[in-house]
């Protein structure tokens, strides 16, 4: 886990109905949903926001090779089912927690 992940565990679980709410309006009028800054360069939150809806992420260019190895390691249906295991958790911890739990054992064992 990179340090301050949890933090954004925290800012996802917050804000988990508006984000959804965000993706099905951004579906409705046919606009894709993107998220950019320190929640799109992380792995495992990444597989979240694929399954929350959000189709493009915005990251430094280091974050690029390990996000890419995450998603290319789940399939849609697959990041959809991490979505739903962080958006179960009570808390951010909680929510990380069950993330790493249910992810392919090859990302689980680099982050």
């Amino acid at each position: 886990m990179v340090p301050g992940e949890a933090g954004c565990f925290r800012g996802c679980q917050a804000s988990t109905s508006p984000r959804t709410a965000w993706t099905s309006s951004a579906d409705k009028i046919g606009k894709p949903m993107g998220v950019c800054g320190e929640a799109g360069g992380d792995p495992l939150l990444a597989l979240v926001l694929v399954g929350l809806g959000v189709q493009s992420l915005s990251m430094a260019p280091s974050k690029v090779p390990m996000v890419r190895f995450a998603l290319s390691l789940h399939s849609l249906a697959e990041c959809q089912g991490v979505a739903a295991t962080a958006l179960a958790a009570r808390t951010a911890r909680e929510a990380m927690q069950a993330v790493q739990g249910v992810v392919h054992d090859d990302l689980r064992a680099l982050v």
